[in-house]
């Protein structure tokens, strides 16, 4: 693409370029600019005929080669392409040295003013709502221009934004490739390792950002303060028990052992949300493994007055604004004798919206399931927050499985053996 652009505007839409094909990746760009200089310099010292050399250049450089004109004519050429003009007295080796650093700044500033082109319609693209579009632009910007720091920063965001994590980490890693300094890029991935529950990785990254940076930040050292004393704490707490109890003022808020099992109403709101309702099945499972059949849960087609009662329905998979899941209990009057008082728990569980359908089905999946064993938690009991963001029952779950603090706990709540 670069070398089309520069060969129609210097040498006049020639139309036997037009029709060349020669369209090349950054990539396959930045090896062939390698290449040259290592060709060129070994075709010159290798063969006495400075026409080897020439004939390199000219297929490599123009699609075709000029043996039946002087050397003279096809240096020159060569020289008026790039925008080098002979010197007097100069070498065929120097002169074609020349025309190869010529060819390689302007490549350079091409692929610069390109990149900002394509990284500007990066952000129109997002602006306008087309993430998706937004995220070929940037990985464009930078393919252009390796050294594009603004859309590595968006890039990484963007997906930061849709719970990507993998995705953010490996884009902030490959700008530290490039920029191993920034700490902007460091503060950012921090951010993301702390989000995707590595904190020990965040951790370092912070650190990092602080060393870096030109002036203090007294509000990432507290948070580094929190974040050692939440690490060390994580290596002794084997439950949360205590934050479970402070959520209902010190009561036991359990379901009784004669209430298994436990009737489960699943609402859609519409069809779409259908798909999702194995995910529900899912979860359910995983909870019931993990009490050992202590609870369990059985769908009905509608409640008797308690129960759960859970709603999938349209809303953002991730906003830091709002709830993407919500989950209460009322004490209710049973119809069953043997348990006279009963809960009944609402729970609703947000599936995305059609933004959030851009997002690969994968990544859908595991935000709905992670939401919906959230839910569920506090339905079965688990009315307080984890303080651990590796933790099912952290207070903006980042994992897809119960991590086993979240089995110890919900097993101590239900004086269960926590092995």
């Amino acid at each position: 693409m670069i070398f089309t652009r520069i060969f129609r505007t210097i040498i006049l839409d020639d139309p036997t370029l037009k029709t060349s094909g020669i369209f090349l990746s950054l990539s396959a760009l930045l090896c062939t600019l390698v290449i040259l200089s290592t060709c060129w310099v070994s075709a010159i010292a290798q063969t006495p005929s400075v026409n080897a050399a020439l004939e390199h250049a000219e297929v490599t450089l123009l699609g075709q080669k000029f043996s039946n004109e002087p050397v003279e004519t096809r240096l020159s050429r060569l020289e008026a392409t790039f925008g080098q003009p002979g010197i007097p007295g100069a070498t065929m080796e120097m002169r074609l040295s020349r025309v190869y650093a010529a060819l390689q700044s302007a490549v350079s500033q091409e692929s610069q003013q390109q990149s900002i082109k394509v990284y500007n319609q990066g952000v129109d693209a997002f602006n306008a709502g087309n993430p998706e579009e937004a995220i070929k632009l940037y990985n464009h910007a930078i393919q252009l221009n390796p050294a594009m720091m603004p859309a590595y920063n968006n890039l990484g965001t963007l997906f930061e934004s849709r719970q990507q994590y993998d995705d953010a980490i490996e884009v902030y890693r490959a700008a530290l490739d490039v920029s191993p300094n920034d700490p902007v890029i460091h503060r950012n991935l921090a951010v993301v390792y702390e989000k995707s529950g590595n904190i020990p990785a965040a951790l370092t990254e912070y650190k990092q950002y602080l060393d870096l940076t030109p002036t203090p930040d007294p509000a990432v050292e507290t948070l580094v303060a929190k974040l050692n004393d939440a690490e060390a704490t994580h290596r002794t707490r084997r439950h949360y028990i205590s934050e479970v109890y402070e959520a209902t003022k010190g009561r036991r808020v359990t379901w009784p052992e004669k209430s298994n099992p436990i009737p489960i109403y699943i609402k859609i709101v519409d069809q779409d949300q259908a798909k999702y309702i194995p995910v529900v099945y899912d979860a359910l499972r995983t909870w019931e493994d993990a009490t050992g059949g202590r609870i369990r849960f059985k769908e009905v087609n509608r409640l008797d007055g308690w129960g759960i009662h859970l709603t999938l329905k349209q809303g953002p998979l991730s906003d830091p604004f709002k709830d993407v899941g919500h989950a209460k209990y009322n004490i209710v009057q049973s119809s069953r004798s043997e348990v006279p008082l009963q809960m009944q728990v609402q729970i609703k569980v947000n599936t995305g919206t059609p933004q959030d359908n851009t997002l690969p089905l994968k990544s859908r999946i595991g935000q709905i399931r992670r939401l919906t064993l959230h839910e569920l938690g506090h339905g079965i009991g688990l009315w307080g927050h984890s303080p651990h963001p590796q933790d099912i029952m952290y207070p903006r779950p980042i994992i897809n499985e119960l991590s086993d603090r979240d089995v110890h706990t919900i097993r101590k709540l239900y004086n269960l053996p926590t092995g």
